[in-house]
């Protein structure tokens, strides 16, 4: 917690890089009914190959086009784009 919210903070597998993800009021809802503090995690971790069909399918879903891009964004670009996101979804909080 560097801004006062909840984040997951790792490094990438495979160059290393920090990878910060702030967890919204859904997935800690998530984490306080079905987190078990002996477990390392969560969920079934699906591989990458898996996690790429999935963002593949998505995308032509969602009609979106992408080119893989690796950028330096800063911890507070992301607690920025995270509290637009929370904003948003602030009326599905009932879940």
């Amino acid at each position: 917690m560097f801004d006062g919210n909840t984040w997951i903070v790792t490094r990438r597998q495979k160059t290393h890089t920090p990878s910060n993800v702030r967890l919204l009021d859904i997935p800690l809802k998530i984490l306080k009914e079905l987190g078990d503090p002996s477990r390392e995690t969560v969920f079934k971790i699906p591989s990458n190959n898996c996690c790429n069909d999935y963002l593949i399918a998505l995308g032509k879903k969602c009609g979106i086009r992408t080119t893989q891009i690796y950028a330096k964004i800063t911890n507070q670009k992301i607690s920025e784009d995270m509290e637009e996101l929370a904003g948003k979804l602030a009326g599905f909080s009932n879940l």
